[in-house]
């Protein structure tokens, strides 16, 4: 019941790939616990941002597209249309993707976030910095970058905070965290600081 083929090892590794070869148990347990560290700290950036309860759920469901259709996309189009491969580090024997699976990641995860967009429940327009096309684009962006420069395995933690803090970021009022970081840094208007006497009276008067 518990050895390789028995019946806890096909329900717990039923998501292995072929391409990982050896390793792809491996590959699974590390998405299983970057999944269980990953998700409950998206989850904590929404709820306590200046997002209202009323909103938070659909927004957290905004930052999931890009894991629920741009990730399967991106395996999807790969597979099947891609042509130009290259390599990227991951566990597995076979670490390749596709021009053409990336492209089909930024397109899903836009269309998904797009549609995710019309719920009534999602915040208005009025509330982001910036448009809604914008947002959707910049959130695909951070997306097809996570999926695919990230380790292989570690991908799905990043698909979704990179979609969180896009979007967390892009809201008229800052979130807390962000806004505290932001305040807490000083820029100096005296452009010598930092350097040695001599250099600073250089910099001031000239040669």
């Amino acid at each position: 019941m518990i050895d390789a083929g028995g019946l806890l090892s096909k329900i717990f590794f039923r998501g292995t790939r072929v391409r990982d070869g050896s390793v792809g148990r491996i590959n699974l347990v590390v998405v299983y616990f970057v999944t269980l560290g990953f998700f409950p700290l998206v989850s904590l950036l929404i709820l306590n941002s200046n997002i209202s309860e009323a909103h938070a759920s659909f927004l957290m469901s905004y930052c999931w597209q890009g894991h629920i259709w741009g990730d399967p996309a991106a395996e999807i189009v790969g597979s099947f249309f891609g042509r130009v491969e290259f390599s990227v580090a991951g566990f597995g024997e076979i670490n390749k993707k596709t021009v053409e699976g990336v492209v089909g990641c930024w397109a899903a995860t836009l269309l998904a976030c797009a549609c995710c967009a019309t719920l009534p429940g999602f915040p208005p327009a009025t509330f982001f910095s910036v448009s809604l096309i914008s947002l959707h684009m910049m959130v695909a962006t951070a997306v097809t970058i996570m999926e695919t420069a990230c380790f292989r395995a570690l991908d799905n933690g990043f698909i979704v905070l990179s979609a969180t803090l896009v979007s967390c970021t892009s809201t008229c009022q800052n979130h807390p965290v962000f806004a505290h970081f932001w305040s807490s840094v000083k820029i100096s208007e005296d452009p010598t600081i930092g350097f040695s006497p001599n250099l600073a009276q250089l910099i001031q008067h000239g040669p």
